[in-house]
């Protein structure tokens, strides 16, 4: 059981008990917590960086091409990513 999970059931198992208002806030965060444990991950396509991608050839130790984009080839960043990248 993670951290927030036995702090919500602890928070769950006084709630009765509660007479002040900061704790009907705590209660509200942990519902809060709660929800966002919940969550999904986003739903994202996968990226290659231009560094790893087989589509790149590097002329020096700065300047990497990519072939992946159509001709002629374009100059990328070594941090650069698309979609269309295949790792190496």
């Amino acid at each position: 059981m993670s951290d927030y999970e036995e702090l919500i059931k602890n928070l769950r198992s006084v709630k009765d008990t509660w007479q002040t208002q900061e704790e009907e806030w705590m209660l509200q965060a942990a519902d809060a917590i709660e929800k966002l444990m919940a969550l999904t991950a986003a739903d994202v396509a996968p990226v290659v960086h231009c560094k790893d991608c087989r589509n790149c050839y590097k002329e020096d130790e700065y300047t990497l091409w990519c072939q992946g984009r159509g001709s002629p080839a374009q100059l990328v960043p070594p941090d650069g990513f698309c979609d269309r990248g295949a790792r190496t």
